[in-house]
């Protein structure tokens, strides 16, 4: 299974990962500073009222982290295997603020974070229909398929061992 019921994947592709084990995976709401923030702040909430707040039903405070169920290492083209991969522990995300979402033929489907709902997408998102997707959809596929968006405070600690490098 290219899905995992047990990690949640970040792909960095320009993040220091020194600074990220340092300061953790923050959210972009976090770094008023960054050049994006006032765009990438109406973005963000717009996504969290589409994407988590029917599972949530808490206000918008702050900007989601997103991750991938799916070990995209496993797939073959994806040219995520040059930039160093976060495999981030479950137990590390706060359920009470956090959502796995996807489209499933033609219907979004959001769930709170729990094992059976990961397991559900494993079993639905196979290789083929992973690789489907990828040849449908290649700029915006993260929609699609299965991720895990965290709104829980002050983002999400990241360990050494959580690091794979390219």
């Amino acid at each position: 299974m290219l899905c995992s019921t047990t990690h949640v994947y970040h792909y960095l592709r320009s993040a220091p990962v020194d600074t990220i084990l340092h300061e953790g995976l923050r959210h972009l709401s976090d770094m008023p500073d960054h050049p994006t923030f006032d765009q990438e702040t109406a973005r963000f909430r717009s996504r969290y009222y589409d994407l988590a707040w029917p599972i949530l039903r808490r206000p918008y405070l702050t900007g989601g982290i997103f991750f991938t169920t799916i070990d995209l290492r496993q797939v073959n083209g994806r040219g995520h295997s040059d930039s160093p991969r976060l495999a981030v522990p479950l137990e590390r995300l706060d359920p009470d603020w956090t959502v796995l979402t996807y489209e499933y033929e033609g219907v979004r489907i959001r769930h709170p974070l729990a094992t059976r709902h990961l397991k559900d997408a494993a079993e639905l998102w196979t290789r083929d229909r992973i690789e489907q997707w990828l040849g449908v959809d290649d700029t915006g596929w993260f929609r699609y398929v299965p991720q895990v968006i965290t709104f829980q405070l002050g983002g999400v600690r990241i360990d050494p061992a959580d690091v794979d490098p390219a």
